[in-house]
């Protein structure tokens, strides 16, 4: 039987990668002279996309050998030589090919799991041994995951990366399922790390916990009697405000907003906005409310002049730098609000949220649903109904008659009277 071979050519000369066993899918042998010396590697890697995996190995042999690394080289590569040792994702990718109904929906979770822990990002994640996998890296992933969701600005996404990363973990782990891992043993002779049990009873990722405190009306009351001072003293914390909480929107999206966002719909001032969708974004057109609209008409008349003295620029409603527009103008109104009172951990949010609560008080759980641009009404009464105050009348009950045009039921005629059981006595 022919040796398979693979040729390719690597600073200026030959080279030939060939296999011994066939029917070892992913070990290649490799053979090279340097200085009069020659070195020889098994090579194990994934060849899931044909041989071009075995042929980085090869290059990177070549390379260790000419910077005096080769020992270093051999150790990295010593565990993937059979299954004495431990396994790589490779040779699990592998194998889980080969079972029946392979979903490639796995390898991806696999894939982003591993990069969002920080441990093999892009390409590279094949080659990570599964003695990595253990529950310490579970933990890695969770601490991260709940860095990323407390860095957003809008609970709906945090949520939403929460559930996502679980799905990652749980698609990551039913690759090792019972059975699974039985035919990896069995069929493939693979040998599974007895660390790879804390990976798969770890807890995964909990859903990330924001400190809301709702405030006293009196700190309310206190906070909107300041805001008409700050349009003077801080006209881009005055105008941040007021798009949190005449417009609905989050920090990224006050940072980026320029007057082109603004359109009149039936004599009424409008903001185009992106909502999130499972299929993307789209483009909603949110009605200015809260009074808003003569505060912003301010902003934005300014922002135009601004623009027209230098084109060059956006037309951003924050004058200043970026960092002035993405950072600075958030601080002052934090710490503004935490000299008034409040004490939650999203101060500027804490407007869109107050905004909300005021559309679902006049219009309606749904009308502040789509302001909120949610994807449930679930949503905005768990994250943003914190401030509505409901009201319950003191009216008494009132019974009302029956209209004269109305026809009423028949009455049903009444049952038959039975006769009481008699019993016979035995003949």
């Amino acid at each position: 039987m022919t040796t398979p071979r693979h040729q390719f050519t690597y600073l200026g000369k030959p080279r030939t990668l060939y296999k011994r066993r066939p029917d070892r899918e992913a070990f290649w042998h490799f053979s090279f002279e340097w200085d009069r010396r020659k070195y020889t590697a098994c090579l194990f890697t994934h060849l899931l996309d044909g041989p071009s995996g075995a042929v980085a190995l090869a290059k990177q042999a070549i390379d260790s050998a000419m910077r005096g690394k080769w020992l270093e080289f051999r150790g990295l590569t010593s565990n993937r030589t059979g299954p004495a040792g431990s396994a790589t994702l490779a040779e699990v990718v592998a194998a889980f090919r080969q079972l029946p109904k392979p979903l490639a929906h796995y390898e991806q979770c696999a894939r982003l799991f591993l990069a969002r822990a920080g441990t093999r990002p892009g390409k590279d994640w094949l080659t990570t041994p599964l003695d990595l996998l253990t529950a310490d890296l579970v933990a890695e992933f969770r601490a991260a995951v709940h860095a990323a969701a407390e860095a957003e600005e809008d609970e709906e996404t945090a949520e939403s990366l929460q559930r996502t990363a679980q799905t990652y973990l749980r698609g990551f782990r039913a690759m090792f399922s019972p059975r699974r891992r039985e035919e990896y043993r069995r069929r493939f002779k693979l040998t599974l790390p007895a660390s790879l049990d804390g990976f798969l009873n770890s807890p995964g990722p909990e859903a990330p916990s924001k400190l809301y405190v709702i405030p006293d009306d009196a700190i309310i009351a206190r906070t909107f009697h300041a805001l008409q001072s700050l349009a003077e003293t801080d006209p881009n914390a005055h105008t941040a405000i007021w798009l949190a909480l005449g417009c609905g929107m989050r920090k990224s999206e006050i940072a980026a907003c320029a007057v082109d966002w603004f359109i009149t719909i039936a004599g009424a001032r409008h903001v185009r906005l992106k909502m999130r969708t499972k299929n993307g974004t789209r483009d909603v057109d949110i009605k200015l409310t809260n009074g808003a609209e003569t505060f912003l008409d301010d902003a934005i008349r300014r922002a135009a002049a601004r623009h027209a003295q230098a084109p060059e620029r956006p037309p951003y409603l924050l004058e200043g730098s970026d960092t002035e527009r993405t950072e600075e103008t958030f601080r002052r109104v934090s710490t503004w609000m935490a000299a008034l009172g409040w004490s939650s951990q999203k101060r500027i949010h804490e407007f869109r949220a107050f905004g909300g609560s005021q559309v679902a008080m006049r219009d309606g759980l749904l009308a502040a649903r789509d302001w909120c641009r949610h994807s449930s009404q679930a949503t905005t009464e768990k994250h943003y109904g914190r401030y509505v105050k409901t009201h319950i009348s003191v009216a008494p009950i009132t019974l009302h008659e029956q209209p004269a045009n109305i026809l009423p039921l028949p009455t049903p005629a009444p049952s038959p009277v039975l006769a009481p059981l008699q019993v016979l006595p035995a003949e």
